[in-house]
């Protein structure tokens, strides 16, 4: 089977979770035999490339026209320029273009679609065109929200504002002429908050984790007579960190840990001034994933301290899959995830005194952490990537066996639906 993945970023350049998990579908597939294909953006001109074949797939990096990379995410570039990069992204035809030369060199059996943000939104238009069987893979809120987190000035959006539905009808009118489409959700939770925005239009949805194979760590777990807490995951003001370093910083007046934050982003350099004094913590920045999988082994917990309703975070996954307990925020996917006080803890979001008494409290009584290590062990199986990759295989085979439909059908259809 041929398959086409988009992906925005893509490793070596993955800033995130997604285009890890995306690599990861793309190498189970793969190692099984299918020939896979990726379509990505390039980060300048010397990382442009045209069909070359890399770490086991085509791999097709080129660039999109928009005023800056996608690269970038919008970090140091001029406000006035950021409504100009949306609007290309939702319908500049070149998007289209580039796309068709693509979709003739595969000639995929099959598209899957890891977030469109940096490709274009109408990119869609000639999987449309060919009926060729497509899942929307969705690791985000992106189909209802322009930023992707429903997340705006520090908090959670309760609703929706005019420029967010503006553009959530842009993508759900580009991805209605898809004749056969189905959509994946590593969550429960995320696929729900969707379909409540209108964004599925009643088609397939599954609930599949990410199929990641991550690294084994490489050293024994050691004990400390100090309890360590880590937190995994980009710094930036949707994730809570500065909630964690709140609670943290309050609890150290009261009980003995270390905390390592690990990772980058637009809020790293604001956090490592406000906090860099305090001797029980470190900031490590941007880790390799096997250096990041080697610190959340060796950690007592895993902080997930999410203000936004977060999908299904592989940190988190990671962390259950080496037994070590979750604090997480009790948002989004996080709950499908955490057993509240069996393999971790689901705290208030952005409650900086809940955080701060569940801190204290799993430092004065480590034996809960242990306990919780135990009970987190049982979760390993049920992220094994064969298991979830031959999910993917089942959903992909039941949108290929829906009826054919050539372009014209698709369009009367899409009359059909608009009244």
């Amino acid at each position: 089977m041929r398959v086409l993945l988009l992906s925005p970023l893509y490793p070596p350049y993955a800033q995130g979770g997604a285009e890890l998990s995306a690599q990861g579908l793309a190498r189970w597939l793969g190692d099984r035999g299918h020939d896979v294909a990726v379509l990505t953006a390039a980060k300048d001109a010397e990382t442009e490339c045209w069909d070359e074949r890399r770490d086991g797939a085509r791999i097709f990096r080129l660039p999109f026209p928009r005023p800056y990379s996608i690269h970038k995410q919008g970090r140091g570039v001029p406000l006035w320029l950021k409504p100009l990069w949306h609007l290309g992204d939702h319908c500049d035809p070149r998007n289209l273009r580039i796309m068709e030369r693509v979709v003739d060199a595969v000639r995929p059996d099959v598209a899957t679609l890891h977030s469109l943000v940096g490709l274009g939104h109408n990119i869609v238009a000639p999987l449309a065109a060919r009926d060729i069987p497509t899942l929307y893979v969705l690791p985000d809120l992106a189909l209802a929200c322009l930023r992707a987190t429903m997340f705006r000035r520090g908090r959670a959006c309760e609703g929706r504002c005019l420029e967010c539905r503006l553009s959530a009808a842009v993508k759900r009118a580009a991805l209605r002429r898809v004749p056969r489409l189905g959509f994946v959700s590593p969550s429960q939770a995320n696929l729900d908050r969707l379909a409540a925005a209108g964004a599925l239009d009643g088609r397939p949805t599954r609930v599949i984790a990410n199929v990641n194979a991550y690294p084994a760590p490489r050293r024994p777990r050691t004990a400390s007579a100090t309890p360590r807490f880590t937190y995994v995951g980009r710094l930036d003001a949707p994730k809570g960190v500065e909630c964690l370093l709140q609670a943290a910083r309050a609890a150290r007046q009261r009980a003995a840990f270390t905390l390592t934050i690990i990772g980058a982003g637009g809020e790293e350099a604001r956090l490592r001034a406000a906090y860099g004094d305090c001797d029980w913590l470190e900031f490590t920045g941007w880790l390799p994933l096997d250096e990041a999988v080697e610190a959340i082994h060796q950690a007592d917990a895993l902080c997930l301290p999410s203000l936004w309703p977060e999908n299904l975070p592989g940190a988190a996954v990671i962390a259950l899959g080496n037994a070590a307990p979750v604090l997480a925020s009790a948002t989004g996917g996080l709950p499908e995830l955490v057993r509240e006080g069996v393999d971790g803890r689901l705290l208030p979001p952005g409650d900086v005194a809940a955080w701060r008494d569940a801190l204290i409290d799993l430092a004065l009584h480590p034996e809960r952490l242990a306990s919780m290590r135990i009970a987190a062990s049982d979760k390993v199986r049920r992220f094994a990537p064969d298991r979830l990759g031959e999910d993917y295989l089942d959903f992909m085979s039941e949108i290929r066996a829906r009826p054919q439909q050539g372009r014209g059908a698709a369009e009367s259809s899409l009359v059909l639906q608009e009244g």
